[in-house]
């Protein structure tokens, strides 16, 4: 059992729980049960888990749930109209997009970024990049507006990391601590008047984030607030131009089902597009392992179609390592795939950096960016959708 401060914003706040485990060592299972509840309330849960474990310790038949088979998808026709600029991704097409280092911007890493595309022959039209939350770092309106001047629509990825490696942003997010940064975020997104992708607090199934449930009790519940808080906060400044992206990891660490992606999704009407991300990360690292494209993307497609239907899917972030295989035959192959079986994934935004000792670069091979520059040629990988 265990407890967290309580969160102020929630009436009601089910800061007190109860987690027990049934070890089966035969089939080497753990069975967890876990509840919450206000601490007036604490002796009534104990006596509901005891009842549940008891079911489970007890002999029964268990009936079989049919795996579902995917949905048909449709490749949706995107369109969003800016002050100066409109994003159109038809139908069947995808959009290619590329990580390009947090703002404030580097000049030296444009230049850089305008001298692949030359090699490519491609103009990467949608760029994802990242910027710290919680620091008070001033609206960085100036290299913004850059990227929309030179033709292209930007994802913004907000992390609420700071200094202070021990802070734990999703309670603090709830109690309206950081209303007056988030509002002149939404505010000042609003203002550039265009169509922007935001992506705040990403890959919440991974341990290497702060705002991972593993660091506030396991409570998936208080992602989802703090998710909704912000959005409504956006929402009460009328910044209708900004899009909601969620954003799971391919994996979830710790990989128990409490820490299951959907747990924290944070409802149809909070959320505009689906971020998928998933890495090849090779065999750098003793625990890693090198996936093929499909291996890492058709079980989520599948499972995400399933569960979200109605909603346009990106791929937020992924690249290949060159350790552990041929990275130029994964390039081909997930060239292949995006252009013929996954009509859903409207855009897809290569991770072009390197990762520690994760060759992420397009041309950390001559072999790996030729490969990239020759699957850009699919007639169904769009030029020229941003104007």
């Amino acid at each position: 059992s265990y407890y967290r401060p309580t969160i102020e914003n929630i009436s009601d706040d089910q800061n007190y729980y109860l987690e027990t485990h049934i070890i089966n060592k035969k089939n080497n299972t753990v069975i967890t049960f876990w509840a919450t509840a206000p601490q007036v309330f604490y002796n009534n849960i104990k006596v509901d888990i005891e009842v549940a474990m008891q079911s489970f310790l007890e002999k029964q038949e268990v009936a079989k749930i049919p795996l579902l088979a995917p949905p048909v998808a449709s490749s949706p026709h995107i369109k969003y109209q800016g002050r100066q600029v409109t994003l159109d991704i038809p139908s069947g097409k995808l959009l290619w997009g590329r990580f390009f280092p947090g703002v404030p911007f580097s000049e030296n890493s444009y230049t850089n970024m305008l001298e692949n595309e030359a090699k490519l022959n491609h103009k990467f039209e949608f760029i994802m990049t990242y910027s710290s939350f919680g620091n008070n770092l001033p609206f960085p309106e100036r290299d913004i507006r850059k990227i929309y001047q030179d033709g292209r629509v930007l994802m913004l990825t907000l992390q609420p990391f700071t200094q202070d490696l021990n802070w734990i942003a999703v309670p603090e997010f709830i109690a309206g601590k950081h209303d007056t940064e988030i509002r002149e975020w939404a505010k000042g997104l609003k203002k550039i008047g265009e169509p922007v992708f935001l992506r705040p607090l990403n890959e919440m199934n991974g341990d290497w984030d702060p705002w991972c449930a593993w660091f506030y009790g396991k409570d998936t519940d208080l992602y989802v607030l703090a998710w909704r808080h912000i959005v409504d906060i956006f929402r009460e400044v009328k910044a209708d131009n900004v899009l909601f992206v969620w954003n799971p990891h391919d994996r979830s660490y710790p990989d128990f089902t409490w820490n299951n992606p959907h747990l924290y999704y944070p409802g149809d009407e909070y959320v505009d597009w689906i971020g998928l991300t998933g890495y090849n990360n090779g065999t750098s690292h003793t625990a890693d392992v090198w996936r093929e494209f499909d291996e890492i993307y058709q079980p989520i497609y599948n499972d995400y179609l399933n569960r979200y239907p109605d909603k346009p899917f990106m791929i937020t972030e992924f690249s290949c390592n060159e350790t552990g295989g041929d990275k130029a035959q994964w390039i081909k192959a997930a060239m292949t795939s995006l252009a013929h079986k996954y009509p859903n994934i409207k855009i897809a935004n290569w991770f072009d950096a390197k990762d520690k000792s994760w060759l992420y670069q397009l041309d950390s091979s001559p072999e790996a960016f030729e490969a990239f520059r020759g699957g850009l040629l699919y007639e169904n990988f769009l030029k020229n959708s941003v104007q």
